[in-house]
């Protein structure tokens, strides 16, 4: 019974893959890999063939992820398998990738930080612009209003001068 059950997720796995073949869908291409390599491991086969298909596909696509996972799972097989040399190679392989992926996230989080920061200093100088720009238009302000004294106090002081001369 068991067997048979296999054995129909096998024809199902294989008929998806051929429609995302069909439609060129790497992304869900490996995941069915994947999931056809633990179909593999569970009825006793070997899973490198699927693993190492999704592997390719996946450094073609360029899915990060998919390839670290991969690196993992193969490193765990030829763990269970006895092949240590093997399995030191892919865990070093899932380890370097993942300390890429890690270090890339990092350096996109430091990006996006210095944006705000940038962001931040531009607002707090056009702040200080504002302010000033404020504080100049009150002084312009009150000069003017000096000036208006001083005029009113100009045509006050020339009539006195004209009324004086007649």
């Amino acid at each position: 019974v068991a067997q048979k059950k296999y054995d129909i997720a096998r024809e199902t796995f294989l008929s998806a893959l051929e429609k995302l073949r069909s439609i060129r869908n790497l992304y869900y291409m490996v995941d069915l890999l994947m999931e056809m390599a633990d179909l593999d491991l569970a009825l006793g086969l070997s899973p490198i063939r699927n693993l190492n298909e999704a592997l390719e596909k996946s450094k073609s696509a360029g899915l990060e992820k998919k390839i670290i996972k991969i690196y993992e799972n193969i490193s765990k097989y030829y763990e269970k398998k006895g092949d240590f040399r093997l399995a030191l190679e892919y865990y070093k392989s899932f380890h370097i990738k993942q300390s890429e992926l890690e270090a890339s996230n990092l350096s996109m989080r430091l990006e996006i930080l210095s944006v705000e920061l940038n962001f931040y200093k531009e607002k707090s100088e056009n702040m200080k612009f504002k302010k000033r720009s404020e504080k100049l238009e009150r002084d312009i302000e009150a000069a003017n209003k000096t000036l208006e004294k001083m005029k009113v106090q100009n045509q006050s002081l020339l009539k006195e001068s004209l009324y004086d001369e007649l």
